[in-house]
């Protein structure tokens, strides 16, 4: 059996080893340990990983990857096919959603792009000049979401990202998923690795 240290692994995949470790500690990718520490991989870890990796580009979040895997390694397609549809189908609501909350803004845009466009009103700005909204002036609405979909950070970048703040997102083209809390931390149970191999 071919076994590969984390570098190796790596290498081979083009997943950056900072990754690999996260995927370790998050429980999607296991390894074997040496006795002085060191992480080890098979190809069923190469095979895993694909898989991991397919599964992110669907933008599926690690949690739903994590429930696959548990059917994945069973070594059954029809029942992996089974628990992505529904997955799948609901990336495709939310890219719906997204794309229905981008092309209402980018009509809202082009009102204000008219506005600005024509005469410049005599003296101070006012609500019909493009300058200010004509709406109320109060709290602003709207959610902070990532500056990029999350489905195209890597883990590492989601989850440096998720501590910091956002940028603002006009009001209706939030995803809706946010949790409230403001500031998300790391995944539930996954820690600061403290070792110093590898």
């Amino acid at each position: 059996m071919t076994t590969y240290r984390i570098s190796q692994l790596a290498e081979r995949s083009g997943v950056p080893a900072t990754t690999l470790r996260f995927y370790e500690t998050a429980g999607l990718l296991p390894a074997e340990r040496t006795t002085a520490g060191y992480r080890l991989y098979d190809d069923q870890s190469m095979e895993r990983l694909a898989f991991i990796s397919s599964a992110k580009l669907l933008g599926l979040p690690l949690e739903e990857i994590r429930e696959l895997l548990a059917v994945w390694e069973q070594g059954v397609c029809a029942a992996v096919r089974a628990r992505m549809l529904p997955l799948v189908a609901d990336r495709i609501a939310d890219a719906d959603r997204r794309l229905a909350e981008l092309s209402a803004f980018s009509t809202r845009l082009a009102g204000v792009h008219d506005q600005l466009a024509g005469p410049a009103p005599e003296g101070a700005c006012g609500p019909d000049c493009g300058c200010v909204s004509a709406s109320r002036p109060g709290p602003i609405s709207g959610e902070l979401t990532p500056a990029r979909p999350r489905a195209l950070l890597s883990d590492d970048e989601a989850w440096r990202e998720s501590r910091w703040p956002a940028r603002w997102m006009p009001p209706g083209s939030a995803s809706g998923r946010s949790s409230g809390s403001g500031w998300p931390g790391r995944p539930p149970g996954v820690r600061r690795s403290r070792t110093g191999c590898d």
